[in-house]
């Protein structure tokens, strides 16, 4: 930027910032405002100011993690989805607690206590299990036929693990794949033992 010292040549004592704050101060030689005499050549480049090299990054807010279902699983009158980072949610009617979450209520909540969810499979007979990220599954909800697998007929409002099941890879309608290949199922009869017998606790199915 180039400007007239008041009676005297032009001044070219500008300050030029690259790295912070922009300065328009004009100096002549001496340092003094120039009012006459010879030109100021003395021209200051600042390339490292007011630049915060420890400060904090302002990225304009709080990040909002937006949850997505990866997988929905529909029972006769509720619905529950698996969402992004292992959570699930139900919807739908709760008359045996087959939303999880502790209460009677019919609104979509949360099903308590699970938060690392990798597969779930809602039953036609209002109860629900989760596949977790360890190989256990939790069920919840109706338990009249022993579906939820705890070796109780109580339902539960409340996901409670299906006994003896620590490895799992797969669940579907009170069944689980077991990592080598078995599978185990828990409920009412036709479980594929060779009985028609039900069981309140996961029993192999014969062949597998």
């Amino acid at each position: 930027m180039l400007t007239a010292d008041i009676g005297g040549a032009p001044s070219f004592g500008e300050v030029t910032v690259t790295g912070g704050s922009t300065s328009s101060a004009r100096t002549s030689a001496n340092g003094t405002p120039g009012t006459g005499g010879s030109a100021s050549t003395g021209r200051t480049k600042a390339t490292g100011d007011a630049t915060a090299a420890g400060g904090t990054l302002s990225t304009g807010g709080s990040t909002n993690v937006k949850l997505v279902a990866e997988t929905v699983s529909r029972g006769d009158y509720h619905s529950c989805a698996m969402l992004n980072g292992g959570t699930v949610q139900c919807w739908g009617d709760n008359n045996c607690g087959q939303l999880g979450n502790g209460t009677m209520t019919n609104v979509p909540v949360t099903v308590s206590g699970i938060t690392n969810a990798i597969g779930i499979s809602a039953d036609c007979a209002d109860n629900t299990c989760a596949l977790l990220s360890g190989g256990a599954v939790q069920c919840w909800g109706d338990n009249q036929m022993s579906e939820l697998g705890n070796g109780t007929m109580t339902n539960s409002s409340m996901p409670v693990a299906v006994s003896g099941v620590t490895d799992a890879v797969a669940v579907a309608n009170g069944c689980a794949v077991l990592r080598g290949g078995t599978v185990q199922c828990w409920g009412s009869s036709w479980l594929g033992n060779g009985t028609t017998t039900g069981s309140s606790v996961p029993v192999t199915v014969s062949g597998f």
